[in-house]
């Protein structure tokens, strides 16, 4: 087989760790595969044999500071498209699997038109709400999407940041053309509740889509006994209980980080630390509060789910949540607000999720399960079959198949 994967990051973030998974194990399995992707810390391209990187990250801030001007998605990206459209041309790949397309690295108009034309089957996996919307990560409570973004649509206007203009409705009409110009259209959601937002979507409602759920390396993902020296060096006795919070932008209104401070007044007698939180923390932090600013690798942040008594999860929105599966192979139960996908990809047995924004319910729940006596192995190698990026790809690469034999 011969598969071409595109997407914002590879190798890193949450997505790009995600197409890397699936690329070596392509390769490690003698099949011909390649990545183009746009953003990336590095601006160096690892192994220029396989991995195109098609603009810069000047370039893209750029797009989207004229995008924010002009309040219409995508349009810009001409050098890119033209540098994405040769390699293309070049691989010959039997099947483009399309990941991310937002932050302007592309223009996915132009994109699907010219695979549409070109009869190149397609495969679009959505890890969020932005390839069934006017460019939204999540909705939230909109519903709009489902016939047709609105012209004034104040989800949209908010999450782009748009300064004057907006064309919310066009953005989605211009999208559904776009995904309706390609004849062999595939898709897949990341969790059920991802899924059956995108059978439900006018642009995919005819078309197959299958739930294959993020996989995770679960060789650094595990329950690692010793991790109870980390809270003994963290100042901890063993028997004071911990609560961990994992989150790349504690602020994010979306991801409830006012939550995790209000459950830490009312639960004055645990331990809470926040994992990956940057910049400056405006609250006034409780004295029960520990904040972790980054971890070293993925081996150390899995010694903290692992420490952890408990994880806690107080995002308003996830298409996933990879915090819920890596918590879980690290052998620590995950407790929340329900948020989506969270409460759909979980482990029943391991989990329990709340209404979102009730923190009363929370804090009662949070002290039910740290009352409970929890068997962290048998959580982890429960979790790791579930999660494990190997079984990801098997079904990903099932799919391919499939596709290219029809």
């Amino acid at each position: 087989m011969r598969i071409l994967q595109i997407n914002i990051f590879f190798d890193e973030g949450s997505t790009g760790k995600i197409v890397a998974d699936i690329h070596n194990r392509l390769l490690r399995d003698g099949h011909d595969s390649y990545v183009i992707y746009g953003l990336g810390h590095d601006e160096t391209v690892k192994d220029p044999k396989y991995e195109y990187k098609i603009t810069t990250n000047n370039i893209a801030k750029w797009r989207g500071r004229w995008t924010r001007i002009i309040g219409f998605c995508y349009n810009c990206g001409g050098s890119s498209i033209e540098k994405a459209i040769e390699l293309i041309k070049r691989i010959n790949p039997g099947v483009v699997h399309l990941h991310c397309l937002n932050c302007f690295y592309i223009n996915p108009f132009k994109l699907l038109k010219w695979l549409g034309k070109n009869d190149i089957p397609v495969l679009v996996t959505h890890h969020a709400d932005l390839t069934i919307t006017a460019n939204c990560d999540y909705s939230y409570s909109c519903e709009k999407w489902r016939t047709g973004c609105s012209f004034h649509c104040s989800t949209a206007k908010k999450q782009l940041h748009s300064k004057l203009l907006q064309f919310s409705k066009f953005s989605w009409l211009q999208m559904k053309t776009a995904f309706d110009a390609v004849p062999r259209l595939y898709a897949s959601g990341v969790s059920r509740w991802m899924a059956d937002r995108v059978k439900a979507s006018p642009m995919f409602e005819k078309r197959e889509c299958r739930i294959i759920e993020n996989g995770l390396d679960t060789s650094s993902f595990h329950y690692q006994k010793e991790a109870g020296q980390l809270k003994q060096e963290l100042g901890y006795s063993p028997l004071e209980r911990v609560i961990l919070h994992v989150t790349p932008n504690l602020l994010a209104p979306i991801k409830g980080g006012k939550y995790v401070m209000e459950l830490a007044r009312l639960m004055t007698d645990v331990n809470f630390i926040i994992v990956g939180a940057k910049g400056s923390v405006p609250f006034d932090i409780p004295k029960n509060v520990r904040i972790v600013r980054h971890t070293s690798s993925k081996q150390e942040l899995a010694k903290y789910y692992s420490m952890a008594d408990l994880t806690l999860l107080t995002s308003q929105k996830e298409s996933f949540s990879m915090v819920t599966a890596e918590s879980l192979c690290c052998g620590t139960p995950v407790v929340g607000f329900k948020a989506g996908a969270p409460e759909t990809i979980s482990i029943l047995e391991y989990s329990e999720f709340v209404d979102y924004g009730d923190t009363d319910t929370l804090k009662n729940v949070l002290y039910k399960w740290l009352a409970m006596d929890i068997n962290k192995n048998v959580v982890s190698k429960t979790a790791i079959l579930r999660y494990d990026a190997e079984r990801m790809y098997e079904r990903y690469n099932s799919y391919y198949v499939d596709i290219i034999h029809k």
